[in-house]
């Protein structure tokens, strides 16, 4: 599959909230690295039980693309913008935080290692995440 093929069932999964077929574009032991996680996270199921849960937390979260793909046959990057609404408790590594109602807007930028079967083997994601807790009401 290519760089472009991959990045569209990518986030046509993440608009469905697709967290199996997420999932399912990972390596067995893919390695996400992202501002909201204090440690990485290990592997499809966690890849996918994390998604799950922040899908609970903004249930109307959709992703678009912002900038153009950029790939080499082993590495993929690209940008989105992110919009939602935070309708669901959202969990933290010190539990879970009650729903806002407030709706967020940022970018992220993310890039990705595959492996070679073609799936994600390691996937590191960046934004803003003060501003994405002060969008919440969550910091000050």
């Amino acid at each position: 599959m290519s760089g472009h093929a991959l990045v569209e069932k990518y986030l046509d999964c993440v608009n469905r909230g697709d967290a199996d077929g997420l999932a399912a574009l990972y390596a067995a032991d893919a390695v996400v690295y992202e501002p909201l996680s204090p440690e990485p996270i290990k592997g499809r199921e966690a890849i996918a039980a994390v998604f799950a849960a922040f899908k609970r937390a903004i249930p109307d979260l959709e992703w678009r693309p912002i900038r153009p793909l950029v790939e080499d046959g082993k590495r993929i990057a690209f940008e989105v913008a992110a919009t939602g609404t935070n309708e669901g408790p959202m969990t933290t590594p010190d539990g879970q935080l009650p729903p806002t109602g407030r709706t967020i807007s940022l970018e992220l930028a993310i890039f990705e290692t595959l492996d070679e079967d073609g799936l994600i083997a390691e996937e590191r994601g960046y934004f803003d995440a003060t501003g994405f807790a002060a969008q919440l009401g969550m910091a000050g």
